[in-house]
C-alpha cells in the first residue's frame, strides 16, 4: 500500500439524509455511511433521568437540565489512512469533487441535529477506496456567509449565523436557548481502524457525542447554560467540554455501539 493525502469523504458525497437504494459508485469504491448518535462515554455525577420523548434529562440532586434540541455545524469531513488508490470520478467538472490526486475538498457547512431519542441517524453516504482508515477529521464550523455555500446554508438556517452550537431546553423548569461560536478542528483516532476491501457491502462509521458532559463542572455538577454564553464565567469550560465529547468507531449494524465491543446481549 501507499500513503496518500487525506481523502475527503464529502468529496465523494452521494446524499445527505436518506441514502439511495441503488447508488452508482465510482468503479472500485465501497459505500460508507457516516452516522451520528448520542451516548455517554463514561458516567457523570449528573446522571441521566428517564427520557421525555425526544429530550435528554439530567439531574444532579440539586438542579435539573432538560435538553430538547442539540444541533451542531460541521464541515470539511475527511477520512485518513493508507489506501490502495484514489477513487476516480467522471472526467468532467460536475461530479462534485476534485479528480486530481485526491486533493482536499472543502465542503460547505452541514447542520447536524443530534438524535435525542436513542436512535442512530445517518448524516451522509460517501464512496471510499479500499484501504485502512484510522482517523476521522472534521471542523466544528461557524458559518458567516463568506462564500456562496455559507450564504445558502444561512438562508435555510438563519439562526446559525455566527453560531456553530445551538442547544434548547429548560434549566430547573425555565426555558433557555444556548448558542456558542465554537470553531475548532477535530481529529479522532479510530481505536480499531476500519478496513475496507473491494467488493464490501455498505459500511458504517458512527460519530457519537457524549452530551451528558457538556454542562458539567469539574465536580460532575450541572452548570446553568446561561453562565456559558459569550463572556460568561463558564464559556471556556463548556466549549472545552463540547470539543472533548466526540468519538468515532465502526458500527456496521448502526446500533450506536462500537462493533469491536461485540454483539448485543439481547
Amino acid at each position: 500500500m501507499r500513503t496518500v493525502p487525506p481523502i475527503s469523504a464529502l468529496a465523494l458525497l452521494l446524499a445527505l439524509g436518506a441514502c439511495g437504494d441503488d447508488p452508482s459508485a465510482p468503479e472500485g469504491t465501497v459505500p460508507l455511511r457516516l452516522s451520528v448518535a448520542v451516548g455517554a462515554a463514561a458516567p457523570v455525577a449528573a446522571t441521566p433521568a428517564a427520557p421525555l420523548g425526544m429530550s435528554e434529562v439530567f439531574d444532579d440532586g440539586i438542579h435539573e437540565l432538560v435538553l430538547d434540541r442539540v444541533a451542531i455545524v460541521l464541515s470539511e469531513i475527511e477520512l485518513e489512512g493508507s489506501v490502495e488508490g484514489c477513487p476516480v470520478g467522471p472526467d468532467d467538472d460536475d461530479d462534485g469533487f476534485d479528480d486530481d490526486d485526491c486533493e482536499e475538498f472543502e465542503t460547505g457547512p452541514v447542520l447536524v441535529e443530534l438524535p435525542l431519542d436513542g436512535s442512530v441517524d445517518r448524516m451522509l453516504e460517501v464512496f471510499v477506496a479500499p484501504g485502512t482508515y484510522d482517523e476521522l477529521e472534521f471542523e466544528i464550523d461557524t458559518p458567516d456567509g463568506d462564500d456562496v455555500r455559507e450564504e445558502s446554508f444561512l438562508s435555510e438556517h438563519p439562526d446559525f449565523e455566527g453560531v456553530s452550537v445551538r442547544v434548547e431546553g429548560t434549566w430547573d423548569g425555565d426555558a433557555f436557548v444556548f448558542v456558542q461560536d465554537v470553531d475548532a478542528e477535530q481529529e479522532i483516532d479510530l481505536v480499531q481502524p476500519i478496513v475496507v476491501a473491494e467488493g464490501d457491502e455498505v459500511r458504517n462509521l458512527t460519530l457519537r457525542l457524549d452530551i451528558s458532559g457538556w454542562f458539567v463542572d469539574g465536580n460532575g455538577l450541572l452548570i446553568d447554560p446561561s453562565t456559558a454564553l459569550a463572556d460568561g464565567p463558564n464559556e471556556e469550560l463548556v466549549e472545552d467540554n463540547i470539543e472533548a465529547s466526540f468519538e468515532a468507531f465502526e458500527d456496521d449494524d448502526e446500533d450506536g455501539e462500537d462493533d469491536e465491543d461485540g454483539p448485543d446481549d439481547d
